[in-house]
């Protein structure tokens, strides 16, 4: 089962934010030997815990596992279902202690390698990209019965454990790592649906289509912050967005824990990313045209606005980057699978016939 964790932390490094420091690919038994005599100086205890990887699918090699904790043990552990998902938290360093990679923000800051448009959160990633790692990892059983362990050992909620590793998958040298599950999730679908449900009270349900999940919408909703309210006002509801109006639009996408993935607001900028005297600009829509052209949610929560006012919505990843997350862009923070997300937007009042859009920048 531990050796499933090695690619877990592949996954993660192409996916999310975590700080990384890269170098040489892992090359072969030079790296092992030095490791496998590093661990007789310092860490005899655990050569019994040791898991050889097939170097032609893991090419970093095997590693030493130092179990720290196994976990809530009324917990379900890992199991073969498809839908399975793991969240979980990675830490890697060398073995002078230089970090290498990280989903924690102070660790990242330590590191110099701290990005403010970097989401430090743990990693969710599917259990199924894990398919040929899936046996339990099995312990020295003089190391397990020192510390009253299970020789075998599922990953559940809560195990945690410290992997010396032969080679990590962005440099060279060996390395050390500390892994943390969070939690298991059987059904990512299931369990995105109660996660939003529990955050939307005071939202109204918003049903577009019969087969895909509810939005939530609040329009009602007004910033707090000031730079916001000095720029735009607590605004002033209009008419009603039809799908034939070309509607300008300014914008921040939140995570639901807070973190500004994406905006188009200077002071949003500066206040989340540190990004003082950026350029911004509107958003130009109009549901007719743009239906298909952008992610599906702007056409529901546009077209049950109003002109001239702020609202907010929560948006399943349905609506938004689906299973499978997005990397990071230019212009926005990489997001995870199955991640809901909150708008916050503001829509300029509707122009008088005649009135040039432009004149709509703020």
């Amino acid at each position: 089962m531990m050796k499933r964790i090695i690619f877990l932390l592949g996954v993660a490094v192409a996916m999310t934010g975590c700080a990384e420091r890269v170098d040489d690919t892992y090359s072969g038994n030079a790296h092992a030997e030095s490791l496998a005599e590093w661990m007789r100086l310092h860490h005899a205890e655990l050569l019994d815990n040791y898991h050889a990887q097939d170097v032609e699918v893991r090419p970093e090699g095997g590693f030493y596992v130092d179990l720290l904790s196994e976990g809530d043990l009324n917990a379900p552990g890992l199991t073969n279902e498809a839908t399975e998902w793991v969240r979980y938290e990675w830490d890697e360093r060398s073995l002078q202690g230089d970090i290498l990679t990280t989903c924690d923000e102070l660790l990242a800051r330590q590191a110099g390698a701290y990005a403010p448009r970097t989401h430090y959160a743990p990693i969710y990633r599917p259990d199924t990209l894990l398919s040929p790692l899936r046996a339990p990892f099995l312990l020295g059983e003089t190391y397990a019965a020192a510390r009253g362990f299970s020789r075998e050992v599922t990953l559940k909620a809560g195990t945690e454990a410290i992997l010396y590793r032969e080679g990590a998958d962005t440099v060279s040298l060996p390395s050390i790592a500390r892994l943390k599950i969070v939690e298991v999730v059987a059904d990512p679908v299931v369990h995105e649906s109660r996660t939003l449900e529990t955050y939307a009270q005071g939202f109204e349900m918003l049903t577009p289509v019969d087969t895909l999940p509810p939005l939530y919408m609040d329009r009602t909703w007004v910033p707090t912050d000031a730079d916001l309210l000095a720029r735009f006002g607590s605004g002033t509801p209009g008419e009603r967005v039809v799908e034939t109006d070309n509607v300008y639009i300014w914008y921040v996408i939140r995570s639901l824990d807070g973190f500004v993935v994406e905006t188009n607001i200077a002071e949003v900028k500066a206040s989340a990313w540190g990004e003082k005297g950026s350029h911004d600009s509107w958003f130009s829509y109009q549901p007719s045209i743009n239906k298909d052209r952008n992610l599906m949610f702007w056409y529901w929560i546009v077209t049950n606005a109003r002109f001239g006012a702020w609202h907010a919505a929560l948006l399943p990843s349905d609506y938004a980057y689906g299973a499978y997350g997005a990397e990071a862009t230019e212009t926005h923070a990489a997001v995870q699978g199955y991640e809901s997300l909150r708008v916050e937007f503001y829509i300029e009042p509707k122009a008088e016939d005649g009135e040039d859009g432009e004149e709509l920048v703020k």
